[in-house]
């Protein structure tokens, strides 16, 4: 019976093997989406068709056909491919790409709200990294943890001592944003990151007045991505030495 069974598994994983090699590969799409306006591209490898189409996804209607473009060999997969350019399709909705002989892709949105998801994950991701304080259930969800160490006793190092603050000297340096999977908190790492907010909201002010991260500051009047780099900014000036205007290049519980 077990040689029986050995058999069977061979002889399934053989035909399986045989099925995964006849399968032809998917165009690959941009499953975020994409702007209407926008260049549109899909990438097929290993193919032989030379025409696509644009479908409904509900209704398989075609609404867009164009000529595959030959794109030769990309290095990093070594794979031969062709490139579908639907840049001239710009009418919002849902669809797949299918080429020639049938092979399609996964569904994808055409739309002006494509990204605002991985936006609105990409800033809330800031306040997942928030010192000093509790991150709740009613804000943080199932990812929600008590305060960790609030940084109100900071011991100077003897590195950084001056004659007003010498080795030693406690000060409080709550809030800041932690660097990684520890308690470290850094000067330079974070500054980065707090102009980069500032500067997003320099660029796109109508669009992140808008926004709501459902964080605790959320409709205070202040746009959240200020409200954000704001709990960095506070941190930051708690790291400037009083006597000499200079800033301690980090936080460190080593």
């Amino acid at each position: 019976m077990e040689k029986v069974k050995g058999f069977l598994i061979l002889a399934f994983l053989g035909i399986y093997s045989g099925l995964a090699v006849a399968q032809t590969p998917l165009p690959k799409v941009n499953q975020l989406g994409y702007y209407p306006d926008l260049p549109k591209i899909s990438v097929t490898p290993e193919i032989e068709a030379s025409v696509f189409y644009i479908k409904e996804a509900t209704s398989g209607e075609v609404r867009f056909t164009g000529e595959l473009e030959e794109g030769g060999l990309n290095i990093p997969s070594g794979e031969e491919i062709k490139i579908a350019d639907f840049s001239d399709f710009k009418e919002p909705g849902t669809y797949v790409l299918e080429v020639e002989g049938g092979a399609t892709s996964h569904e994808f949105v055409i739309g002006n709200e494509v990204f605002e998801n991985v936006t609105d994950a990409v800033l809330k991701a800031y306040y997942f990294m928030r010192a000093s304080t509790p991150l709740d259930e009613e804000f943080a969800g199932k990812w929600a943890r008590a305060e960790g160490d609030p940084d109100q006793n900071i011991m100077i190092h003897a590195s950084a001592a001056t004659e007003s603050r010498p080795e030693g000297v406690i000060f409080s340096s709550p809030k800041g944003w932690y660097d990684a999977g520890d308690y470290n908190k850094y000067v330079v790492n974070s500054g980065i990151s707090t102009y980069t907010l500032l500067f997003s909201f320099e660029q796109f002010p109508d669009y992140f007045k808008k926004q709501r991260l459902n964080i605790p500051e959320s409709g205070n009047h202040i746009p959240d991505i200020l409200d954000e780099a704001l709990w960095n900014l506070r941190w930051l000036i708690t790291m400037q030495d009083p006597e000499d205007g200079g800033v301690y290049h980090k936080l460190t519980t080593a």
